[in-house]
């Protein structure tokens, strides 16, 4: 679990997200966003095409920029949900992601080194 502050104009909040699943070699995360009143499953990931997220329980899909860009995607989002719960997505998506995608990355390629170690030379 990690806790991460939104910020949005001159307000900012916490939100706790826990991580299900992640698939960093697919651009696949599962997540479970929690705080502020609100609570999101929330589906991450790539296609042919693009991006997109998935809120199971609320029957939600919808397209995504760059897990980056947050602009367009609290646009996409904010069709769908509450501007706040627009922003806190947004912020996970911007925040979060390139945590995971940096500690996966880390944690591959250190499983990688001891697997080399293993190896006789």
């Amino acid at each position: 679990m990690k806790e991460i502050v939104c910020k949005f104009g001159k307000e900012s909040w916490k939100v706790i997200v826990q991580t299900l699943k992640t698939d960093v070699r697919e651009d696949f995360y599962e997540l479970i966003v929690s705080g502020d009143g609100s609570c999101f499953h929330l589906i991450i990931g790539t296609h042919a095409y693009g991006n997109f997220l998935c809120i199971p329980k609320l029957g939600i899909c919808c397209e995504l920029d760059s897990f980056y860009y947050s602009v367009c995607n609290r646009l996409n989002i904010s069709r769908f949900l509450p501007e706040r719960d627009a922003e806190t997505i947004t912020c996970v998506l911007t925040t979060f992601i390139p945590f995971i995608q940096d500690y996966e990355a880390r944690k591959y390629q250190d499983s990688f080194r001891k697997s080399e170690a293993s190896f006789p030379s």
